[in-house]
């Protein structure tokens, strides 16, 4: 049994990509999904779990990460998941109105909602310059 949380990624562009790297390399086991399947083959290739669905992926953790365009992408990939007992973090770059709408959203579903932002490039994810 490992000591390191695992969790899973929704969203595998630049940013997702670099995210599940960084997460593999300190031990996390990683489940990913994209709705382009084949960005997840080199993660999978390194360690990650590809789940066939987004409802795979959201049922495979309890902390699911999402790096996604924004919230109305978010909507429509979790729209019908069963999200009760998930931590969400959206990484999404949203207006305060759409974040507090988001919550609601998530809380209706059981869900809790953290936000955060990547101030850094997809190549100085996990690095100590960013």
């Amino acid at each position: 049994m490992t000591d390191k949380t695992p969790l899973t990624v929704i969203g595998l562009g630049p940013m997702g990509q670099a995210m599940v790297s960084r997460f593999l390399d300190a031990g996390h086991p990683t489940t990913v999904w994209n709705r382009t399947p084949a960005r997840a083959d080199a993660l999978v290739a390194r360690g990650a779990v590809r789940a066939d669905t987004a409802a795979d992926a959201v049922a495979a953790n309890r902390l699911v990460i999402v790096s996604l365009t924004d919230y109305a992408a978010m909507h429509d990939i979790l729209d019908g998941v069963d999200l009760a007992g998930r931590v969400v973090v959206n990484l999404s770059s949203e207006t305060p109105d759409k974040t507090v709408k988001a919550a609601a959203w998530l809380a209706e579903r059981g869900a809790e909602l953290l936000v955060g932002g990547v101030m850094a490039n997809a190549e100085m994810v996990g690095h100590p310059a960013a």
